[in-house]
């Protein structure tokens, strides 16, 4: 996503490629799909609480309006049965893992792996507030971790050497690598998860042409 200079955005990545393969499945049942996208929240919590069934309980205190915000959001969210039991998730369109992206044009040593890293006692950048952040620091506890708000952060990190290694889902980092050369995904893959639609309501809504 891309804001322009006059604050419309313009929208890319995988969660694009989705929305067009639903208008085509709408188009199967004679029904014509039309899509206003809008931005949501950079974290998958906040974003979460506008889509599931009792945002407005939960600790931000969302009111009942923000609840039905968004019918659904089009994301690579990881199925925990804590979302499972808030939202209706869709079935998986697509496979993620967790994995790393190193930064090409770096003056230090290379480091490829996140052992190589925890063993060195290294730098590794994670967004902060995020599920798969937990998952990483289980899994790699003698680490050390770099926080970032967002991925731009993150990588801006990368970038300046804060860290050797971030730590993301690696449909979203094969998409910033396809289009910034200095950066290179790693093989390191692990935490498969699928990804799928976040939905307040079943895709029968299509029938009753509710979706706009």
């Amino acid at each position: 996503m891309e804001e322009q200079p006059d604050g419309s955005f313009v929208y890319g990545g995988f969660q694009v490629d989705l929305l067009d393969r639903m208008k085509i499945f709408a188009s199967q049942m004679n029904i014509t799909l039309n899509f206003q996208l809008s931005p949501s929240p950079p974290m998958y919590g906040d974003a979460f609480d506008l889509v599931a069934n009792d945002c407005n309980t939960t600790a931000v205190n969302n009111t009942l309006e923000d609840c039905n915000k968004f019918d659904f959001i089009v994301a690579n969210f990881y199925a925990t049965p804590e979302r499972s039991l808030r939202a209706q998730l869709s079935p998986p369109w697509l496979r993620s893992t967790i994995s790393t992206v190193k930064y090409v044009d770096k003056t230090g040593r290379d480091y490829t792996t996140l052992t190589q890293a925890s063993e060195d006692k290294a730098n590794v950048c994670l967004k902060e507030g995020t599920f798969y952040a937990g998952v990483v620091k289980a899994k790699f506890p003698d680490a050390t971790y770099v926080s970032c708000p967002d991925l731009d952060g993150c990588l801006d990190a990368l970038k300046r050497e804060e860290c050797v290694l971030h730590c993301d889902d690696e449909l979203q980092l094969r998409f910033r690598e396809a289009t910034d050369p200095s950066l290179e995904v790693t093989r390191e893959q692990f935490n498969t998860q699928v990804s799928l639609q976040l939905m307040m309501e079943t895709f029968m809504k299509l029938h009753s042409n509710k979706l706009g």
